[in-house]
């Protein structure tokens, strides 16, 4: 009998994508670490840009976890 066991091994630290409009960068630069500290292991990382940039790459399949338009 044969066991295969794909991708066994330590499981991935979790990571949040966080798409955000450039004029929320301090605030969200602020909570990253706060939830990083909250959510040991986990890792945020952040895409600043316009609004509308970011939501045109969110519609062509860029992957994000949140959303956050200044619009």
């Amino acid at each position: 009998m044969a066991l295969v066991l794909a991708g066994c091994g330590a499981p991935k630290p979790p990571e949040l994508v966080v798409y955000a409009a450039s004029s929320l960068t301090d605030a969200f630069q602020a909570l990253g670490p706060a939830f990083e500290a909250a959510h040991p292991g986990a890792r945020v990382t952040f895409a600043f840009a316009g609004s509308q940039t970011l939501r045109l790459q969110l519609e062509q399949g860029a992957p994000a976890d949140v959303f956050a338009s200044a619009d």
